[in-house]
């Protein structure tokens, strides 16, 4: 799914032709979004050519369109705006924000919450601009707690970001930290690839770090009325 729809061209139009046949979901991605992933420095392209299939297979198997088709099964998990969608970097990326400690950890559907973040993640590729194929996630993660994770959920969503949507991470920005922070992230560390690692900022003030990549507008007030 993507923005730019229209005549492929060069290596995405290569792309196109040599999976089509098995993967024909290879033509709902953009030309910018295959270039993205087969630009990534120190890739090979057979390398990631593979992330192609095993991205659609992802898909197929986790059941995207059908979360697509009835969000209204995920109201408890939308209810709290645990996740919401609001705004634009000045770069023109969609901008996620994160309160985890609205999670309802105590009862926890993985399977449901994991479907809420692939909802957010969805409907924020519907609204990238052109020529923009990523996404910005800012974490509010001062009120985090340590019975604020499960190792189950963070497995499903690491598996989301690596072979559902890999290169659709811009960048993550936490803070502010806290001792519960410290513990998650050095726990997760281990389980995280270097490339991915790289685009996660853990800071004292997601306000201040953030000024000159985000409107201020967005920083001071970053609930939008619907949520209120």
């Amino acid at each position: 799914t993507g923005s730019d729809k229209g005549e492929a061209t060069g290596r995405a139009a290569d792309v196109r032709r040599e999976l089509r046949d098995a993967w024909p979901e290879v033509d709902d991605l953009t030309d910018s979004y295959i270039e993205r992933i087969l630009s990534v420095e120190g890739r090979t392209y057979e390398h990631a050519l593979r992330k192609f299939p095993k991205m659609i297979e992802w898909r197929r198997e986790f059941g995207v369109e059908g979360v697509l088709a009835d969000p209204d099964s995920l109201q408890k998990e939308l209810r709290p705006h645990s996740l919401y969608l609001y705004g634009y970097d000045f770069e023109g990326h969609p901008i996620i924000w994160v309160e985890p400690h609205l999670v309802d950890y105590k009862n926890l559907d993985v399977r449901k919450e994991a479907a809420h973040h692939c909802l957010l993640l969805e409907t924020a590729i519907r609204v990238m601009p052109p020529g923009v194929d990523d996404v910005l996630l800012v974490a509010n993660s001062g009120k985090l707690g340590m019975r604020d994770f499960n190792l189950g959920l963070m497995r499903n969503l690491l598996s989301m970001a690596m072979q559902g949507y890999p290169d659709r991470l811009h960048a993550l920005y936490a803070g502010p930290t806290n001792f519960a922070v410290r513990m998650i992230y050095h726990a997760l560390a281990p389980l995280i690839p270097a490339h991915l690692m790289a685009k996660i900022n853990i800071c004292e003030s997601t306000t201040t770090t953030l000024r000159d990549r985000i409107p201020g507008h967005y920083l001071d007030d970053p609930h939008p009325r619907y949520l209120l």
